[in-house]
Formats: structure tokens, sequence, C-alpha cells
């Protein structure tokens, strides 16, 4: 299967559907290929929508790591996770959507509506926590110490934990990196869910634990998204190096690949097709004509 991709000069130049997965993060599908004239006009909106994840997500590593004494849920980089992380995921998935890529489209959109409300989350303007302070004129900040508020903001990571679940399993059809990222953010979303569960029993300790091991295992998802990132942008300026990702969609058979319906009709299935067609119309043809001699 080939795709038609623009380059920096004048023409375009066909490429391999294996080089068009490596681009897009978008997995084989047996049947014909998807020709969407928007690609032959715009560039490929996958490396910035890791940009954003990588540059919204490794400040928050290091602050539930603790590094250089951190807060491990500070607010100085609201900026950066709603601009990086929300605006730029969700410039990324629309185009990823324009051009027919369902899976990056859904990925990229759900972690930029996710870097939005987090970044969102410590904003006094929003509210999200001052109901649940003793004091939400004066001192709206301590809601953020109330078991209530942990509870109930646990509730959506396990939410998201789920979500993320179902994306990991999708990405056994696209490649290693992409899975190796995955196994890295599902148990981490998990310990966010344990963070603040810990906090509304009082466990401060375990709190913390959970803490530090889901900022060790986000950077690790983070190490891989660089690899990743790499291995998506070099390839757009032709450079001279070739950084594997690890095609899983020929190792993975996919739905058509077991049921063999590719959704494609043959020359042979078409013109039995038409034969069938042609004999029905003749035999309601012979049977009208002799309806009339009777």
């Amino acid at each position: 299967m080939l795709k038609q991709i623009k380059t920096s000069g004048t023409g375009s130049v066909t490429i391999s559907s294996d080089l068009f997965e490596r681009l897009y993060l978008q997995p084989k599908i047996v049947g014909p290929p998807l020709k969407h004239p928007l690609q032959k006009i715009l560039g490929n909106p996958t490396p910035l929508g890791i940009i954003g994840f990588e540059m919204s997500l490794m400040p928050i590593t290091m602050q539930l790591m603790d590094w250089r004494q951190s807060n491990g849920y500070g607010s100085a980089n609201n900026a950066d996770v709603i601009f990086f992380g929300g605006i730029l995921m969700w410039v990324s998935g629309l185009l990823e959507f324009f051009l027919g890529n369902t899976f990056p489209f859904l990925v990229f959109m759900s972690f930029g509506n996710f870097y939005a409300a987090y970044g969102s989350q410590l904003i006094p303007w929003f509210n999200t926590f001052a109901s649940f302070s003793s004091d939400p004129i004066d001192n709206p900040a301590a809601g953020l110490a109330s078991p209530i508020y942990a509870a109930d903001y646990g509730h959506y990571w396990v939410a998201f934990t789920i979500l993320m679940f179902w994306f990991y399993v999708c990405t056994f059809r696209t490649n290693v990196l992409f899975v190796l990222l995955f196994t890295c953010i599902v148990p981490a979303c998990g310990c966010i869910a344990g963070i603040f569960y810990e906090l509304a029993n009082g466990n401060t300790e375990r709190a913390h634990n959970c803490q530090l091991t889901a900022g060790a295992l986000f950077f690790c998802a983070c190490c891989f998204g660089w690899y990743l990132f790499a291995g998506l942008v070099l390839p757009t300026v032709d450079f001279p190096l070739r950084i594997p990702l690890g095609d899983l969609s020929t190792v993975i058979p996919g739905l058509t690949d077991l049921t063999g319906d590719t959704g494609v009709e043959t020359r042979k299935e078409r013109n039995r097709r038409l034969s069938l067609a042609r004999f029905g119309r003749k035999k309601r043809d012979d049977d009208f004509v002799d309806g009339n001699a009777v």
C-alpha cells in the first residue's frame, strides 16, 4: 500500500505504508489506501502532538519526584501545561482528524483535554478547590487539603487510567515505542489516583511514595517519548539516520487479516456480481415477454 506525501520541494513522492505508519502512528489497515487531498498540502501533525506531550509532562515528572525541592503538585507551570499540552495537542489532534488518522486523533485530543483540565485545576478562577475550603474567600487554597476534595479528584484519575489502558491495548498495532510509552503511563496514572486516595485517608507517607513512583514512571514515559519524537521528526528533513520504532502492524494481525474481509472487491468478484446482475435482468425480461404472450 502506498501513500502520497508532499515534499519540501514542488512535487510529491510515493512512500510505503511502513514509512507512512512511522510518520503518522496510524496502524496499517488492509484495504484501499486512504487518499485525503489534505495530505498533499498539510504537513505531518504527529510530532507537534509529541512536543505538547513532552513539554507538559516532563516538568510534571520532575515536580512529582521532588527534584530541587519542587512541589509535587505545584502550579508554577500551569501556563505551560495549558498552552503546550492543551493547545498544541488539540491542534495536532484536529489535524490528525482531518487527515483521517483516527487513533492519533483520539490520543492527542484526550491528552489535550487532560492537560487543559490539569492546568486549570489549580487556577482559582475555576473554583475547583475553593468550595472545599472552610474559608473560600480568604483562604481558598485550604480546599486542596480537604479529604473530600482528594477523594473526588482521585475518582477522575481512576477513569483516566481506564482510558489509558484501552489506548495501551490499541498501541500493540502501532509500534514498540508507543507500547513502551503507555506501559509506563497506565500504572503511573494509577499511582496518581493512589496519591489522592491515600491523602483522603490521611496516609501522607503512602501518598508520597505513590507520588515518587508516579514521577519515575512518567519520567520513563518521557524518555520513550523523546525517542519517538526523534524517530518522527528526523525523516521530515530526510536526516541520514534511521531510528527504529519497531513496527508492530505486521506482527500483530488485524481483524481484516484474520477474517479475510478486506473490503476490497477483486476483479473476479466484480465480474461475478455483474454477471449475476445481467442474468437476473435477462430472466426478468424473459418472464415479462412470456407473460405478455400468454
